[in-house]
């Protein structure tokens, strides 16, 4: 896929919280956008994000990749205040409408890396596509910054 968005300037940094000794040993592989791109405009007046979670874990010596069922995504609309919870289906779609603003997003799964992508903008009528990767670790948050 090709990345719409240019993420220059685009401020990573990962913040490690508590945990313990068994999941300390367990190899952390870092979240990641995918794909972060407006699609097109349509006729309503809300914006429209839609988009695929996946999972990168280690399963033995090797490295899997696939969709994650349920994953949470919440939305925290940082001009009015207000948080969105939505989950992705059985086959890592989600797709949610939202008022123009300017938005955290927060996407975890459990024995995943959770990742924060902060300052979303969606415009009147903006229609974007945010596909990511999830690393398998339980116990770091990758943040990236779109100012």
């Amino acid at each position: 896929m090709i990345l719409g968005l240019v993420l220059v300037g685009c401020g990573r940094k990962s913040v490690n919280t508590s945990g313990n000794s068994a999941s300390d040993s367990m190899t952390s592989i870092p979240s990641k956008i995918v794909s972060l791109h407006t699609v097109g405009f349509s006729d309503t007046t809300l914006a429209f994000i839609q988009g695929i979670t996946f999972g990168k874990a280690h399963l033995g010596s090797k490295i899997i990749i696939d969709t994650l069922i349920a994953t949470g995504i919440e939305f925290i609309d940082l001009e009015n205040r207000d948080t969105i919870l939505i989950s992705s289906d059985v086959q890592g779609k989600y797709q949610k409408y939202l008022r123009p603003s300017t938005y955290d997003i927060i996407i975890s799964y459990v024995g995943f890396n959770v990742l924060r992508i902060e300052n979303v903008t969606f415009k009147l009528s903006e229609i974007k596509e945010l596909d990511v990767l999830l690393g398998q670790g339980p116990y770091n948050i990758d943040v990236l910054d779109l100012n």
